[in-house]
C-alpha cells in the first residue's frame, strides 16, 4: 500500500501509517456544522481490517457526540484521532481530525480534517474517502469549484496536491454536489468486528 502524501505543514495523527492506497484529501475547516452531528453507539468497540492484518482500529466515546479513535499498524506507535459522525442528505460520513503531534515545532502544523463516506454501518464497517486525484483534475479544469491551495508535494512543478481552504458550508455544498459522481470516491474500505 502506499503511504499518505506528505504535507509538511498539516498536522496528520496519521501521516506516517499507510492507511489507505493513494493520498487523503484535507481541509482547514470541518466538513460538518453542530446540527448535522449525529452519534451512533456500534461503531464502539475494536475493529480490523482484512486485507490488512495489522492494521486494527478502535472506536472509544469521546465527549457527548464524538470518538477517539486509536489506529495500530504493525504494533507500531497507536495514532489517536477524533471523529465526529455526521448526516449530510441521506448520506453518513466520518471527518477525521489529526492529532497535534506533542513535538511540534515552531511554525506549528495546522490541524487537518479528513472526510469519509459511509457505505454501511453494521455489521462490517465500510467507507469510502474523497479521490485526491479525481479532486486535482476536477479543481484543475475548474479552479473555481471550491477554495483550495495547491501545496507542493515533490520536486517536479507539477508535484501539487490540493489543500480545501473553503468554510464548511461550501465544503458541505461541494460534496453534496458529487455525492453520487463515482469517480469521486475510493474504493471500498472494509472493517470488521474484531474476534468474529
Amino acid at each position: 500500500m502506499k503511504r499518505f502524501c506528505s504535507l509538511p505543514l498539516l498536522a496528520l495523527g496519521i501521516a506516517t501509517v499507510s492507511l489507505f492506497t493513494g493520498c487523503v484529501v484535507l481541509s482547514v475547516y470541518p466538513f460538518y456544522t453542530a446540527k448535522d452531528v449525529s452519534f451512533d453507539a456500534e461503531l464502539l468497540g475494536d475493529w480490523i481490517n482484512p486485507d490488512e492484518a495489522d492494521q486494527k482500529w478502535k472506536f472509544e466515546k469521546l465527549g457527548d457526540k464524538s470518538y477517539r479513535v486509536l489506529f495500530t499498524e504493525k504494533k507500531e506507535k497507536v495514532s489517536q484521532i477524533e471523529a465526529t459522525l455526521f448526516k449530510l442528505q441521506d448520506e453518513w460520513f466520518l471527518d477525521f481530525l489529526g492529532e497535534m503531534p506533542e513535538d511540534s515545532k515552531f511554525p506549528p502544523p495546522i490541524p487537518s480534517h479528513m472526510l469519509f463516506k459511509i457505505v454501511q454501518r453494521s455489521p462490517e464497517l465500510k467507507f469510502v474517502f474523497m479521490n485526491i486525484e479525481w479532486l486535482q483534475k476536477h479543481l484543475e479544469k475548474e479552479p473555481k469549484a471550491l477554495r483550495h491551495h495547491m501545496l507542493k508535494s515533490g520536486d517536479k512543478p507539477e508535484d501539487k496536491l490540493p489543500v480545501l481552504t473553503a468554510e464548511t458550508e461550501e465544503l458541505q455544498r461541494f460534496v453534496v454536489k458529487h455525492i453520487k459522481t463515482a469517480d469521486a470516491w475510493s474504493e471500498v474500505i472494509t472493517l470488521k468486528r474484531a474476534g468474529k
